[in-house]
C-alpha cells in the first residue's frame, strides 16, 4: 500500500533527524509530529494495529507538545499546532473530552494572536468541528462547519477558479456530518455542492481526477435512496392525490 509505503518514509525522515540534529531540535520535532499524523490519517504499517499505532502517535505527539512549549512558549503558532495534532489524536483514540478541552483552550489562545481569516485558524476550527462529530456533538459541529464553508472566509486565498481546498474538505465533513443526523436531504445538497466544486479547481478539470470523485459519485445515489426511503417510512409517499385519496 502507498499509505503504508509514506509511513515508512516518515519513519525514516525522522531518524535521520534525530541523528544529524538530535532528538529536542526543532527540526526533528516536525518530523515526528509528520510521523505521528501519519498513524492517525493513513494507519501506519502493515505490522502495527490501530490501538499501537494511536498509543505511538499519541507518545510522540505529547513530546513535541511539551518540547515546544519548552522551547517557544506556550502561546508560540508551533506549539498551537503540536495542541491541534495532539487533540485530534485524544480524539481518535475515544478521548473525546480531553481533546474538547485541549481544542477549545487553544483556539482561544490562537484567536488571540491570529487573525480570523487567517487559513491556520479556519484550519484549526476545523479539526475541533471533527473533534465535536467524533463525541457526537453533531450540532454543535454542523455549525461550525456551516460557518466554515462560506467562500468569502477563502476569497483571498482562492486559485483563480475561484474556490479553495479547505472549503472542499469542509463540505464534505459537513455532509458526514449531517449524514449521522439522518440530514440526508441536507447532506445531498452540500454533496451536489462539493461535487461542483470538484469541477472547478485545480486547473484544467484536475479536480475531476481526483479519486474522491468516485466516492462522490456513488454518494449521490446512496443518499437519493437514503431520502426515498425516509419519506416512504414517514408516510410522504409520491401519491399525486395528496394524504386523503
Amino acid at each position: 500500500m502507498e499509505y503504508d509505503k509514506a509511513t515508512e518514509l516518515y519513519q525514516f525522515a525522522w531518524e535521520d533527524m534525530k541523528e544529524i540534529r538530535g532528538e529536542t531540535h526543532l527540526e526533528t520535532l516536525f518530523s515526528q509530529e509528520d510521523l505521528a499524523m501519519s498513524f492517525v490519517r493513513i494507519g501506519g504499517n502493515a505490522y502495527t494495529n490501530r490501538e499501537e499505532q494511536l498509543s505511538l502517535s499519541h507518545r510522540y505527539m505529547s513530546f513535541v507538545y511539551e518540547e515546544r512549549k519548552k522551547q517557544l512558549g506556550p502561546e508560540h503558532h508551533y506549539t498551537l499546532l503540536a495542541v491541534l495534532y495532539f487533540a485530534r489524536t485524544k480524539s481518535e483514540m475515544g478521548l473525546h473530552t480531553e481533546a474538547e478541552t485541549m481544542m477549545a483552550e487553544g483556539l482561544k489562545v490562537a484567536e488571540r494572536n491570529i487573525p480570523k481569516e487567517h487559513i491556520a485558524l479556519l484550519f484549526a476550527r476545523t479539526v475541533y468541528a471533527q473533534v465535536l462529530a467524533q463525541g457526537r456533538k453533531y450540532a454543535e459541529a454542523e455549525k461550525i462547519f456551516y460557518d466554515l464553508i462560506d467562500k468569502d472566509k477563502y476569497s483571498r486565498l482562492a486559485d483563480e477558479d475561484g474556490d479553495h481546498p479547505d472549503r472542499l474538505s469542509n463540505l464534505w465533513l459537513l455532509e458526514q456530518c449531517l449524514d449521522e443526523q439522518g440530514k440526508y436531504k441536507e447532506a445531498l445538497y452540500i454533496c451536489e455542492e462539493f461535487q461542483a466544486g470538484l469541477a472547478h479547481i485545480g486547473g484544467q478539470g484536475a479536480g475531476m481526477r481526483h479519486r474522491i470523485r468516485l466516492r462522490v459519485q456513488q454518494r449521490i445515489p446512496e443518499l437519493k435512496k437514503l431520502i426515498e426511503m425516509t419519506d416512504r417510512s414517514s408516510g410522504h409517499s409520491h401519491n399525486p392525490l395528496g394524504k386523503d385519496a
